[in-house]
């Protein structure tokens, strides 16, 4: 019974140290950077999939690159904190370019609408 009891305790002792950890490396991930995600449509309203978006912080110039799906989302999950310029581009479509700033933790929702290119 002892035996036993010394076996509930390590495998409890276990288990709260894989918690402690998984909640501290989220939270430190958390704790160092934002992110950006939303959805690309057409001016009516239709998803736009494959469109190639990128997002340059303007003072070091870091890129980031993604990819909106088939339902028009995009997301970029791990955005150091300062300020971008966010770009969107499909064929057939004009470009698009938006000024961001990103803080620690949040998450910026930025819906954004392509318009048809003009011949």
């Amino acid at each position: 019974m002892n035996l036993s009891f010394v076996s509930l305790r390590r495998s409890a002792g276990i288990c709260l140290a894989v918690l402690l950890f998984l909640v501290c490396t989220a939270s430190a991930q958390r704790g160092t950077s934002g992110s950006i995600e939303g959805t690309i449509t057409d001016v009516q309203g239709a998803a736009i999939s494959g469109a190639k978006l990128s997002a340059v912080n303007s003072d070091t110039g870091l890129k980031l690159e993604s990819v909106s799906d088939e339902s028009g989302l995009f997301h970029f999950p791990v955005v150091p904190p300062g300020t971008y310029v966010v770009t969107a581009e499909n064929a057939g479509f004009s470009n698009y370019a938006v000024r961001v700033s990103v803080a620690v933790g949040v998450t910026i929702d930025l819906p954004i609408q392509l318009k048809v290119a003009l011949p």
